[in-house]
């Protein structure tokens, strides 16, 4: 990739973080294609803190990672 662009948003009661890349990109329907550690340490972790994550992805296409984790204010 020669280009990452990160961000994270706080709504309400939700924070989302999203990491988009201009990389070669994957197909995740290809024969065979398993994620790597790091994607599927990831999709763990969010799971365990009650989120949702997502992987979007193309050959040629670059990829990009959206995690979203609940958030609860100090009161």
């Amino acid at each position: 990739a020669e280009e990452v662009t990160v961000s994270l948003n706080r709504r309400a009661s939700q924070v989302m973080l999203r990491v988009e890349d201009d990389g070669r990109g994957f197909d995740r329907d290809a024969p065979g294609w398993q994620p790597g550690l790091g994607l599927a340490s990831m999709r763990e972790r969010v799971h365990l803190l009650g989120g949702d994550f997502e992987i979007l992805s193309a050959l040629g296409q670059g990829t990009v990672i959206t995690a979203k984790l609940p958030f609860a204010p100090p009161p």
